[in-house]
């Protein structure tokens, strides 16, 4: 199915149920941040120019849900991303226009985002899931496929994931493991890219997480990837970075946040340190 047809559907479907759901429930969520940001390898920085935004709007009636998703980020293009659920008593279907699936929070590249479906199956510790979408060229639908599953134990957690893109003919898969105890949290994570020509990649990612007293937390995560995974519109050939960030609530539902990147790579003389301050509302 191609990418307009999915959205009109979706669209249709979304006003369908809303010009019919007098009996429905609607809720709504989100959160804006606003504040400064900055770089040290001499470029400038963005004084009161930071701004996101993120809402998520759904309305339920029984099973089916219909919702919308919008969003920007740091003067990127606002994207809207409708997605209608059902949600029976063995499984939840979602057809989305705009669904991925990456590995975790490394920078191992899983599925690109397009028109799809997704299958979860919760269980008491169990929950796997099953993604499909495609993506046309004129007469010609690619389709990706995805997969994985989520346990949980206790204070433990443990996470796989496998995807084939059909767009690049690759494979990715990884592992995700996680660990809490009071205010102490552990996440460590690995992926593993295989092109189709060419050598294998791999990225990690290994996080810390501490609440403290008063509401607020420490954040700490240390990631890199080989010379055969890009990160972002960079193309580097051995990156790490260290990532550190405070977030304590100056109000209800109003926090303030600060956080520091440094990024090394094997093309750059020296590190890149990246910095943020900002103020969040949530709602």
């Amino acid at each position: 199915m191609k990418k307009g047809l999915i959205g009109l559907v979706i669209v249709s479907f979304v006003l369908v149920f809303t010009a019919g759901a007098m009996a429905a429930e609607f809720s709504w969520s989100g959160d804006a941040s606003f504040g400064i940001e900055g770089t040290s390898d001499g470029a400038a920085g963005d004084f009161f120019g930071s701004g996101d935004l993120y809402l998520n709007a759904t309305a339920t009636s029984g099973a089916w849900g219909v919702g919308v998703e919008l969003g920007k980020e740091n003067g990127d293009p606002v994207y809207i991303d409708p997605f209608i659920t059902y949600t029976a008593e063995a499984f939840t279907l979602t057809l989305d226009d705009s669904i991925d699936n990456g590995v975790f929070d490394t920078e191992v590249p899983g599925i690109p985002a397009n028109p799809g479906l997704k299958l979860e199956i919760p269980m008491e510790a169990f929950t796997p899931y099953v993604i499909v979408n495609n993506v046309a060229d004129d007469d010609e639908v690619t389709y990706n496929f995805a997969g994985g599953a989520d346990f949980t134990t206790g204070a433990m957690g443990l996470g796989v994931t496998l995807n084939s893109n059909g767009e690049d003919e690759s494979t990715s898969y990884g592992v995700k493991a996680t660990y809490s105890m009071d205010a102490l949290s552990l996440t460590g994570e690995y992926g593993v890219l295989s092109p189709k020509d060419g050598d294998s990649g791999s990225g990690y990612y290994a996080e810390v997480g501490y609440s403290i007293a008063g509401g607020g937390s420490f954040t700490f995560h240390y990631s890199g990837a080989d010379e055969n995974i890009a990160v972002g519109d960079e193309d580097y050939t051995k990156w790490s970075e260290i990532y550190g960030e405070f977030t304590y609530p100056i109000a209800e539902s109003v926090d303030f946040t600060v956080d520091v990147t440094s990024t090394n790579a094997e093309e750059l003389d020296e590190s890149i340190t990246t910095y943020e301050a900002k103020v969040g509302f949530s709602f």
